[in-house]
């Protein structure tokens, strides 16, 4: 079950990790920094193993217990590198914006009306801005592990003094939005304005909703509201459907969250699959953008016993939540084959041993065994079927089907590799031909 958000009144304290971090309240009314300890216990959720009790239930009651299953968070070597770049994305967010530094302040009373400019027109000014990205096929788990390092922090804090000086703000320090809801221009402009309502309390959403001004003059509204409430991290996940609008909205999409970055200096979270590869293909410098605070992928284990995969995931798993008779000990031949059944992809591992579990339940099976995981995979998991064998293939041509499971090197090598109507000897003989030219022009002197 998600952590309940939580709303709190400023304490301040003072921090010796960074200079730039002292005087600034938004800065010292967050949690202290965290260590991997902290962390580890923040993210991990065990729901208590099954007793002897629960084992002997009926049958309909003993199916329940299974789902407890579903609760269950692990909290895996990556997440510390998230949250390492989250914590300092954030902190170094609000050190470029105290609301006491008056040259900030300048910029912030001019942000709506730069703000309201043309988005098809407008120039970035910085070559970089405060984001990262984390990437993974779906069911990797990126949401939830961004969402509980989200969930460490208060999403709002409210203050009325610092220093013996008013100041009545109420501290915005996250917002979630999804961009698969309404990938248009406005629906994302909407799912803001909705996503700060839901932690505020407000109604922008709904006045905007029913309003006939421009897009633009919407987005100039929405960095103001950013901007008072000193927004401290956006999460955009699944940032993949940006493209389901067609390639000149999602551009347009993807500027308008770099301009937020770029103007407001909000640091953006990207969360998506490897399909989200497509939208920064085109353009370098976007891809630098997105990735200036870290780039993370959440990449599938590469076999049954790399160590994280099978020491903090299918042992735990495995041993701890058993709700049959009988269960049956974890023999390499099960490793390999659960390996190969969800091919590492958390989700699919977690629901085809929920799903065993309730089969051998109701079928008055004592134990599940190879047997019964095969079963429940032919039968329950078909439409997975043609994504998982192109997994297992490892073949580029079949994985190019599924573009939400291609990683972005695959991505990359697919779209440079020759096509099929193109030999290698064409490709060899086109690529000689180019550097030629190129060495030509490095050649040629300059005109008088």
């Amino acid at each position: 079950m998600p952590d309940p958000i939580i709303h709190q009144c400023a304490s301040y304290h003072s921090l010796e990790a960074h200079p730039a971090y002292a005087g600034n309240p938004l800065i010292e009314a967050l949690p202290s920094i965290a260590s991997e300890d902290v962390i580890a216990t923040h993210l991990r959720n065990h729901p208590p193993s099954p007793t002897a009790r629960q084992r002997a239930l009926p049958v309909h009651e003993r199916v329940h217990c299974v789902s407890d299953i579903d609760d269950l968070v692990v909290a895996l070597p990556s997440a510390f590198d998230v949250e390492c770049a989250l914590s300092v994305m954030l902190r170094r967010g609000y050190a470029a914006r105290n609301p006491f530094d008056l040259k900030w302040r300048r910029q912030h009373f001019r942000m709506k009306e730069v703000m309201s400019e043309p988005l098809v027109e407008y120039q970035f000014r910085s070559k970089t801005i405060p984001a990262m990205m984390v990437t993974g096929v779906s069911g990797s788990g990126k949401t939830t592990l961004v969402e509980r390092l989200l969930e460490m922090y208060p999403q709002t804090i409210s203050h009325t003094r610092y220093l013996e000086e008013s100041f009545n703000v109420r501290q915005l320090v996250w917002i979630k939005v999804n961009a698969s809801f309404d990938a248009s221009l406005k629906g994302l402009v909407l799912s803001m304005f909705g996503a700060v309502d839901d932690a505020l309390g407000t109604n922008y959403r709904q006045q905007y909703e029913k309003s006939k001004v421009s897009i633009d003059t919407m987005i100039g509204s929405l960095s103001q509201v950013f901007a008072t409430h000193h927004l401290g991290v956006l999460f955009v996940d699944e940032i993949q459907c940006l493209m389901l609008r067609g390639d000149d909205e999602a551009k347009l999409a993807l500027s308008l969250f770099l301009k937020l970055g770029n103007v407001c200096r909000v640091p953006i979270i990207f969360g998506g699959t490897y399909a989200a590869t497509r939208l920064f293909a085109k353009v370098a410098r976007n891809a630098r953008r997105v990735c200036s605070g870290g780039y993370f992928d959440l990449a599938l284990p590469s076999s049954y016993g790399e160590p994280v995969w099978d020491k903090l995931v299918v042992e735990l798993v495995w041993k701890k939540y058993q709700w049959v008779g009988k269960p049956t000990p974890l023999t390499d031949a099960l490793r390999l084959q659960l390996h190969t059944l969800s091919q590492g992809i958390l989700a699919v591992f977690i629901a085809l041993h929920r799903a065993s579990q309730v089969f051998a339940i109701r079928n008055n099976l004592a134990t599940v065994d190879g047997k019964v995981l095969q079963k429940v995979y032919d039968t329950q998991f078909v439409l997975l079927h043609p994504a998982l064998d192109a997994l297992r293939s490892g073949r580029v041509n079949r994985l190019e089907r599924f573009e939400d499971l291609l990683p972005p090197k695959d991505q990359l090598y697919s779209r440079l590799r020759p096509t099929s109507e193109e030999t290698l000897a064409e490709r060899i003989q086109r690529l000689l031909v180019s550097d030629a030219t190129a060495g030509g022009d490095r050649q040629r002197p300059a005109s008088n």
